[in-house]
């Protein structure tokens, strides 16, 4: 039910296609029956004698505008690209699920030709057309692709379509820049164009079109394509493919074998070189090369050999050289960088505070302890009571002190120490309390002050105070380059250079595998996909002996050496075609097409297959007034009704020359004299179809096709159960002709209207049709809905009682086990 549901679904909306279709017919009749009328209106209008001869002649002028109109119509009118009023409309709608359900109508022919006579009466014995065809062209195809930017020249010889013509082409100054072949194209194309003009090449048989740095060359004819005599002005090559036709790859260059190629090198470095010279004892700050630097003391806490390997840090690797004799540095960079030193400072001071000591009392026992400050020159003296303790603070703190205590003398050492406040008094503590003579004094360090304590039973006397400030320090020297540093805070060397890395850049043509010497070292690598790791690779693995490196570089290799020293390649190889565009940097040498392979100047691609002609031969029995239909297969000529004469064809053939040419057609028609056959030609091999032949008398046409190209067939409409002229027939510019236009307008527009009527039934019919396939529809759906709804619920009910026994067993079981419950607790009680 499934499958017949969709399959009906499916057939509604073929009617309903069927239906679009017969509306399109349909529509474009309206349209010629209105054309009809109005060519009625007019041989009526013609057939008064109120008319003179030009008035009757522009009448007909309309007439033949809407002659042609229909024909266009007819020929044109297409649904889905297929023709509904040429007569060739068979139309089968498939309206049913099943195979054979089907409804078939046709259209008969609505062209000029046709209407108006009993065409569609014609019996199944007569002949009215033939068709021919030959065997068309396999375009022949080959490409070139320029390797480097460059002017290039070459003969481009093509196939003229019959196997042994050729034109020959000349290709000049052709230039290929930024990877562009859009000038070799253009100027091939303008060789084409020049060709055609003269008539020694047909048009539109011969193109060349480019993509980036490749040229493609296109021969519609199937014929042959030769490239011979290339050259280039400077190392450009083009590597030569055939596309479609046998034929060699080549790659086409106008030199041999250039197999080496010499890099003249950068520039080596020159050593960046100078002395620094500093003095024992200073101290000094300053950055080199970046590099902060502090120098504390030299030669003591900073020693010279210290700040030499600090020096050498700085500068980098190219400072290995640097050596120090006593507080000269001799510094030195090889790579040629410069040795810059910013920011220096030599450290210098005045001469310090003297200072004053200062005593407060912290435990005064007997009151007889005051305190005091002690100045310098002071002649100050203080007693410290017994049990008394007291406190000493200083009031500069790189200042040295000196005082007695009950006649011993105590220094506070700071600044000639090089030792903080605390650490001098911590120094002072410790002297005092290994003094022997105070056994009763004890000196302690609290809250940064020396505390004294006498535990004696009687006073001690602190007199005696000294006091000098921090010496002066000088700044000391400092020389490089020249330059005294301690005033100008900063210098460089200038006599160093920096290397200039060598470069040369490898393009690689194609996958290949390639094999060079790098200044006589091997090299071998296959690129595979226009990958080049590997042979990045393989460079790579041979730096340490070459001191070249590789990397890549917009699809490159980019050789380096960093040294500056020349890069050197010989003995290049390729195991296929493979070349490799070699440049050097710009000042660094000249570029060069590395190959193996001597000079090609020539490749070629045979012909893919070409053309064979179409033809067909026409000619009569006896003189008649005829009309047909000739068709390429893309385009539909109509030839009206014309005097097919046995002695002078020439107006027949001015006719199917003319109407093959406003069709755009392919077929060419031709005769060697008045009274020879007129042959029709399709020069591309594609088809020749005549049809809907008819004549006035009875005129036979023989149409023969080419030999091999079809069956011979003598064209005769007298099956035709009438002759009536044809609407293409009509001509108004007289009397008579109007009077016979008027009858055939209205067999003409009889006929008309017998399509529409069938096209209105068809169309009638499908709507009958879709309204009962949708019925059955309906009614499918809802049957294969119950039967779904039916299995469900037998499933449903299935599950039910399932679940139903299964909850009995479990409630059975449970009144089971109570029981015996029941009987143990009976038992217990």
């Amino acid at each position: 039910m499934t499958s017949e549901i969709n399959g009906l679904n499916q057939a509604i909306r073929n009617a309903s296609d069927g239906q679009s279709m017969a509306a399109t017919a349909e529509g474009a009749m309206v349209e010629i029956s209105d054309m009809l009328q109005r060519m009625r209106e007019l041989a009526v209008q013609s057939s008064n004698d109120t008319l003179n001869t030009n008035d009757r002649q522009n009448l007909n002028d309309e007439v033949t505008q809407l002659k042609a109109e229909i024909d266009r119509i007819a020929t044109t009118t297409r649904f889905n690209d297929v023709n509904m009023l040429d007569g060739t409309a068979d139309i089968t709608l498939q309206i049913g699920a099943k195979a054979g359900e089907s409804l078939n109508f046709k259209v008969g022919n609505l062209g000029t030709t046709a209407l108006g006579t009993s065409l569609t009466a014609l019996t199944s014995s007569a002949a009215t057309s033939n068709s021919a065809e030959g065997v068309a062209a396999t375009k022949s195809v080959s490409q070139m692709a320029f390797n480097g930017n460059d002017t290039y020249g070459f003969t481009l010889t093509v196939g003229e379509g019959d196997g042994s013509t050729t034109e020959a082409l000349t290709i000049a100054n052709a230039s290929v820049t930024g990877n562009s072949a859009s000038d070799v194209a253009s100027k091939i194309n303008t060789a084409i164009s020049a060709a055609v003009t003269a008539g020694t090449l047909a048009a539109d048989t011969v193109s060349a079109t480019a993509n980036g740095n490749v040229v493609t060359i296109e021969n519609k004819l199937g014929d042959s394509i030769a490239v011979s005599s290339f050259s280039s002005a400077g190392n450009g090559t083009a590597s030569y493919a055939s596309i479609s036709g046998a034929g060699e790859s080549k790659l086409l260059t106008d030199t041999g074998a250039t197999t080496a190629i010499t890099n003249n090198g950068g520039g080596a470095a020159s050593t960046a070189s100078s002395t620094l010279a500093l003095q024992a004892g200073k101290d000094y700050s300053f950055n080199v090369n970046g590099t902060d630097i502090t120098v504390s003391n030299l030669g003591t806490d900073t020693t010279e050999a210290d700040l030499l390997a600090t020096l050498k840090l700085a500068i980098g690797d190219g400072a290995a050289g640097s050596t120090v004799t006593g507080q000269n540095f001799s510094l030195q960079d090889t790579s040629g960088k410069e040795i810059e030193i910013k920011n220096f400072v030599a450290a210098s001071s005045p001469v310090g505070s003297a200072g004053s000591m200062v005593m407060t009392v912290r435990v005064d026992a007997n009151s007889d302890t005051p305190s005091n400050t002690f100045a310098v020159g002071g002649s100050d003296a203080s007693s410290i009571g017994a049990s008394d303790i007291v406190q000493l603070s200083f009031t500069e703190a790189e200042a040295n002190y000196g005082f007695e205590l009950d006649g011993q003398a105590f220094t506070v050492a700071t600044a000639s120490a090089g030792v903080s406040l605390q650490e001098a008094l911590a120094t002072t503590r410790d002297a005092i309390n290994a003094n022997t003579s105070l056994t009763d004094v004890e000196a302690r360090l609290v809250d940064g002050k020396l505390e004294i304590e006498n535990a004696a039973s009687a006073a001690i006397d602190l007199d005696t105070f000294t006091s000098t400030g921090k010496p002066a320090v000088v700044a000391g020297t400092a020389t490089f380059a020249n330059v005294n540093l301690t005033s100008q805070g900063s210098a460089s060397t200038t006599n160093g250079t920096e290397a200039t890395p060598s470069e040369m850049t490898m393009s690689f043509s194609e996958d290949d595998t390639y094999s060079f010497k790098i200044g006589g070292t091997q090299v071998t690598a296959e690129v595979s996909g226009g990958n080049l790791d590997g042979m990045v690779s393989a460079i790579n693995s041979q730096s340490a002996t070459t001191g070249v490196t590789a990397a890549l570089s917009n699809g490159d290799v980019l050789l380096s050496n960093a040294a500056g020293s020349a890069i050197t390649i010989t003995d290049f190889a390729s195991t296929g075609t493979g070349i490799v565009n070699a440049a050097n940097a710009a000042g660094q040498g000249s570029s060069a097409t590395l190959t193996d392979a001597a000079a090609v100047t020539g490749a070629s691609t045979a012909a893919a297959g070409t053309a064979t002609a179409t033809t067909m031969a026409l000619s009569m029995d006896a003189t008649d007034n005829v009309t047909f239909q000739v068709s390429d297969g893309q385009t539909t000529a109509t030839v009206r009704l014309t005097s097919f004469d046995t002695t002078d064809n020439s107006a027949m053939l001015a006719e199917i020359t003319s109407a093959l040419s406003n069709a755009g057609s392919n077929i060419t028609a031709a005769a060697t004299n008045g009274t020879s056959p007129i042959v029709l030609t399709n020069a591309t091999g594609g088809e020749i179809d005549l049809t809907n032949f008819t004549s006035d008398g009875a005129g036979v046409m023989t149409a023969s096709p080419g030999a091999q190209q079809g069956v011979g067939k003598m064209l005769d409409d007298t099956g035709v159960s009438a002759s009536q002229n044809a609407v293409s027939a009509i001509d108004i510019s007289t009397d008579a002709g109007s009077q016979d236009a008027i009858s055939t307008i209205d067999r003409a527009l009889e006929s008309l209207g017998g399509e529409r009527a069938n096209l209105g039934a068809v169309v009638n019919r499908l709507d009958h049709t879709v309204n009962n396939l949708t019925n059955i529809v309906v009614n499918t759906e809802a049957s294969r809905g119950r039967i779904e709804d039916a299995d469900f619920a037998t499933e449903s009910t299935a599950l039910s009682k399932a679940q139903i026994l299964q909850q009995a067993s479990t409630a059975m079981l449970a009144q089971a086990n109570a029981s015996k419950q029941g009987v143990l607790s009976l038992l217990q009680g």
